[in-house]
């Protein structure tokens, strides 16, 4: 009956899309990246449920080295999973390694919306804050540390984040001036995290007073 073979229909086409991805991760494992991205390119078309598709795409980025041809796949992953954090986060990721900061940032301002509340809220910009800072980019960093302060104005990462940045620019007493207060801010902090940020803060305030000595 109709009922039986459009059954059938289903369990094929879940079948193909189960063996395409299978063997998008065979290939991965065969370190054959085309063969790879092409088979969870495949897969992410057929499939029905959008996080599954999105995922296979993103996994399917991953795999390709050039910019460009990831970022494609990114915007697909997207457009499949639009409300996906998960997803926005690694495409700024890739658009900030591919010189792209202003897409980059337009991707900060999408999560920032999808956060919810003051503290999700703030770590988004702390978090990007850390990117640019990380990619060279430190008078483009040092304003996505104030936007984290605004939404938590006492966090030691964001506070210690500012002060590195200025530093990096050269502005050596301000900067310095927010490390040391950070610093010892994170002294009063109980533990378990004391000892972690103690060790982190004290890090960039020694390898930036080095830079900068």
């Amino acid at each position: 009956c109709d009922a039986d073979a459009d059954l059938d229909g289903e369990r094929d086409t879940a079948r193909v899309r189960g063996l395409e991805r299978y063997l998008g991760e065979l290939a991965v494992e065969a370190s054959d990246a085309a063969r790879a991205v092409a088979a969870l390119s495949a897969a992410a078309e057929n499939e029905p449920a959008i996080h599954l598709a999105a995922s296979a795409l993103a996994r399917a980025s991953e795999l390709v080295r050039d910019h460009h041809d990831a970022l494609a796949l990114m915007d697909r992953a997207i457009a499949r999973a639009p409300s996906s954090s998960r997803l926005r986060l690694l495409r700024l990721q890739r658009r900030l390694a591919a010189g792209r900061a202003k897409d980059a940032l337009a991707d900060a301002e999408e999560l920032e919306a999808l956060a919810k509340g003051a503290h999700a809220k703030h770590e988004v910009w702390r978090t990007a804050g850390a990117f640019w800072h990380a990619a060279g980019l430190a008078s483009e960093a040092g304003p996505l540390f104030e936007r984290a302060l605004r939404y938590v104005p006492d966090d030691l990462d964001a506070t210690a984040g500012l002060g590195a940045t200025l530093i990096a620019e050269g502005k050596v007493a301000r900067g310095t001036a927010l490390l040391a207060r950070a610093i010892a801010a994170s002294e009063k902090v109980p533990p378990p995290r004391v000892r972690q940020r103690v060790s982190r803060l004290r890090r960039h305030f020694k390898e930036n007073s080095m830079t900068t000595g």
